[in-house]
């Protein structure tokens, strides 16, 4: 988990790491992205984001006013 995952996207760009999944929000409140590291581990880079309000509305999480 990170603080700023585009800055971090960016740095891995500008690595020429090998990134397996774009960067993209997530409905359930997740901005990832997935790159691969040196040793060839697959990392899930990401930051917590606000879910949507269909996701909440689905699980029973969000509330109508």
């Amino acid at each position: 988990e990170v603080d700023n995952v585009d800055d971090i996207y960016k740095k891995a760009i500008d690595l020429d790491l090998t990134i397996t999944k774009e960067i993209c929000d997530e409905e359930w409140g997740q901005r990832h992205f997935f790159v691969v590291d040196p040793s060839g581990l697959p990392v899930d880079v990401f930051q917590v984001i606000e879910a949507s309000p269909e996701f909440l509305k689905q699980h029973g999480l969000y509330e109508t006013v």
